[in-house]
């Protein structure tokens, strides 16, 4: 489109009804709100959903952006991108916080990247592992040898994402790849290894930390033992731990406290959540219904805020209503931080009991009484197994215990002499 004239104003660009009528040499942080809205438009375009684009941008020694006659630097697109909530946002905007775009420094693993990228478009899905194999990251430099896999369109979806779970557990020791393993039925699929990532699934709703930072990744490597084996017909992985207990699910129903205040079961979730206070402490049910940060210490103020936020729940105080007005101060008490937490928790989660010692925690909806409660050294959360045939176990998925994440469970396995097993999961 030619830049047009007008006796008010001069319009160097149009798209879906918006006009740009500043460019110039503005930097891009300083970008006016009519320069902010057209670019807003030019990403919302369904060209950056796809997941070629982050090779395009990322290893390309200049980035611009043409669209008929106009063209512009791709770092316009940084404050369009960082600032407004694009329909295809996502992978592009983390990956531009993360990366930079200048010098191509690493500064995140593969396993955060590939997190980044799940919800980018490929016609072919092994194309979401080979389109970042031209990336540096922390693990390795492309330009210095091998990719991490090499690209093989002959394997099968299942086989590629299997072969990046074992580079990433057996040689860089992630076991965060096991948390994002989650299965959505009680019945393990059989046709897929159950430790192995589908890569195509949002990394979401899981209680491992995900974010590596400046300095790595959290997991302590150096007690990981773990390796590849195979089984009559299965590859599966071995790895050291030891076992927590078995699973019990007689408590189930306490799963909804988020609908314990609303609908018509409420006030039965509720009388459910006082009784489980005659076992445990509202400090214990809160951080084991509203937990979403792992490594938070005891004595924390977020503990503290979640805390109030918990005694005003089940004390009756009603969570702000959705459609009340956004500007208004809420009522207090308020109850709305343990709600909302409670609704990120819960989805995709349900409540047990470890048989022996009646301890709490959240597990996933595949899982059934008597799995196996574990935990699996150099990892930050525990897991829970099912035993299959031969002796091996199938992965069901990552819970939360509270006395897990305060370190309990581990200084008292450590104190008691115990030694440590090896699970062969398939």
């Amino acid at each position: 489109m030619e830049p047009s004239l007008n006796r008010h104003k001069r319009v160097f660009y149009r798209l879906h009804g918006r006009e740009v009528t500043e460019f110039g040499n503005v930097d891009p942080s300083e970008a006016t709100s009519s320069v902010m809205a057209a670019l807003s438009s030019v990403g919302r375009l369904a060209w950056f959903g796809r997941g070629w684009v982050i090779q395009e941008v990322l290893l390309s020694s200049t980035a611009c952006v043409y669209w008929g006659n106009a063209d512009f630097d791709f770092e316009w697109m940084r404050p369009a991108f960082t600032t407004s909530h694009l329909q295809w946002d996502l992978s592009l905007t983390r990956l531009l916080i993360y990366l930079t775009c200048g010098n191509r420094k690493a500064v995140v693993t593969l396993f955060t990247l590939l997190t980044m990228t799940t919800e980018s478009k490929f016609s072919e899905e092994k194309d979401r592992i080979y389109e970042l194999m031209g990336l540096s990251t922390l693990e390795w430099d492309p330009r210095e040898g091998q990719p991490f896999v090499d690209p093989d369109y002959s394997i099968t979806t299942m086989e590629c994402f299997r072969r990046v779970s074992v580079k990433l557990l057996v040689e860089a020791k992630y076991l965060r790849v096991l948390s994002w393993a989650q299965h959505k039925t009680s019945i393990v699929d059989e046709s897929w290894p159950s430790w192995v990532t589908c890569y195509t699934m949002p990394a979401t709703h899981v209680f491992a930390d995900f974010y590596d930072g400046e300095t790595g990744v959290h997991e302590t490597a150096s007690l990981t033992n773990i390796s590849k084996a195979t089984r009559g017909v299965f590859e599966c992985i071995d790895i050291s731990g030891f076992k927590i207990g078995t699973v019990s699910l007689k408590n189930r129903q306490y799963v909804d406290t988020y609908g314990a205040v609303r609908g018509p079961e409420g006030r039965m979730h509720m009388r459910h959540l006082h009784q489980l206070q005659n076992s445990y402490s509202p400090k214990y049910l809160a951080c084991t219904f509203a937990q979403t940060d792992t490594l938070l210490r005891p004595g924390s103020n977020r503990i503290a805020t979640l805390m109030e936020d918990y005694h005003a729940f089940v004390n009756g105080a009603v969570p702000w209503p959705p459609n009340s007005d956004p500007f208004a101060e809420p009522p207090r008490p308020d109850a709305e931080g343990f709600f909302e937490e409670c609704a990120i928790v819960k989805y995709g989660h349900q409540v047990f009991q470890i048989e022996s010692t009646g301890m709490l925690g959240l597990g996933p909806e595949a899982m059934r009484a008597g799995d196996v409660v574990v935990a699996l050294h150099g990892a930050n959360v525990p897991f829970m197994l099912r035993a299959a045939r031969d002796g091996l176990w199938k992965l069901v998925g990552e819970c939360q215990i509270y006395e897990f994440s305060r370190g309990k469970v581990t200084r008292e396995w450590k104190e008691s002499g115990s030694g440590s097993e090896t699970f062969c999961i398939c």
